[in-house]
C-alpha cells in the first residue's frame, strides 16, 4: 500500500494533485444537477462539508451494527478504521470506533469487526466493494473508478439505467455512497 486513504479534515476539498480537481455532474433526484469530484476520501461528515465523506456500514468488535460510519483510517489494503458518530445502543457514549475488514456483503450480514460500502457499477448494479482507494473501487476484480453521492442520490438513481443520469461521454464510472 502506497500512501492510504486521504482523509478530509477540515472544510477543504481533498483531491489528488497527480489527477487534478476532475469533476463529474450527474442529474439528480431533484432534477437539478449535482456536480461532484471523481474519486472518493474518508472523513468526519459533521466535519467535512465542502465534499461528500465515504459512507460505511460495519459491525463493532462487540458486535454492534452501525449503519452510518466513516472511515478514520486506512490500516491495510482492506483494514479500516471507521467509526460512527452516535452509538444508539449506549447514548451517553458519542462514538464507537472500530478496527474493520472491508468484506462484500450488505450491511445485516456482517460480522463483528467487519465493514460494508455500498455502491452501483457504470451499468446500475448494486455492489458491495471488496476493495476501494482515492481513486479506484473494486467489485471482486473489476476495478472502476468513481464517484461518492449521498444515500439519496443513489437510490434514485439505482431505479434508472445510469446511462439516463450520467452526462454524454461518461462511461465507466461507478457510484460509491456518501455523507
Amino acid at each position: 500500500m502506497a500512501k492510504g486513504m486521504k482523509i478530509a479534515k477540515g472544510n477543504t476539498i481533498q483531491i489528488d494533485s497527480a489527477i487534478g480537481p476532475e469533476t463529474v455532474t450527474i442529474y439528480s433526484a431533484t432534477g437539478t444537477n449535482t456536480t461532484t469530484f471523481l474519486g472518493g476520501v474518508g472523513g468526519e461528515p459533521t466535519a467535512v462539508t465542502a465534499v461528500l465523506t465515504i459512507k460505511c456500514s460495519y459491525k463493532t468488535s462487540g458486535g454492534i451494527s452501525k449503519t452510518d460510519g466513516f472511515i478514520v483510517k486506512q490500516r491495510g489494503r482492506k483494514l479500516f478504521d471507521v467509526q460512527s458518530d452516535f452509538d444508539t445502543a449506549n447514548p451517553l457514549v458519542s462514538t464507537t470506533r472500530t478496527r474493520a475488514t472491508l468484506t462484500a456483503v450488505a450491511a445485516g450480514s456482517l460480522a463483528a469487526s467487519q465493514m460494508s460500502i455500498k455502491a452501483l457499477t457504470p451499468s446500475g448494479i448494486l455492489f458491495y466493494a471488496t476493495r476501494i482507494s482515492n481513486r479506484f473501487v473494486w467489485n471482486g476484480d473489476t476495478r472502476y473508478r468513481y464517484t461518492v453521492i449521498d444515500a439519496t442520490q443513489l437510490s434514485f438513481i439505482s431505479t434508472y439505467d445510469l446511462g439516463t443520469v450520467m452526462p454524454d461521454g461518461v462511461t465507466g464510472l461507478a457510484l460509491v455512497e456518501g455523507q
